[in-house]
């Protein structure tokens, strides 16, 4: 993976990274007891929203880790390079 292609990445982990922990800080807030109430429908539908980007979170990460995991390994094997009998 190239230099561009990894400032992507970090650029796309930390904009869904930023996300959740927005999502975090507006969950941990109190409600005032002056806001209007909701109907369950839209509460199940910011439920989702939150669910969407969780999810896109995991998966991007989780792909990059493998990613990070797989050129490692690849690089390594080109090296020769073992530590009691695990390539490293």
């Amino acid at each position: 993976m190239g230099r561009a292609e990894r400032e992507q990445l970090t650029r796309t982990l930390n904009h869904h990274l930023n996300t959740v922990h927005e999502t975090f800080q507006v969950l941990d807030q109190t409600a005032p007891s002056t806001l209007e109430k909701v109907s369950w429908a839209e509460v199940i539908k910011m439920g989702d929203q939150v669910y969407k980007q969780a999810t896109i979170f995991i998966c991007v990460h989780h792909s990059y880790l493998a990613m990070l995991i797989r050129n490692r390994v690849h690089s390594n094997c080109k090296s020769g390079k073992f530590v009691e009998g695990i390539l490293i």
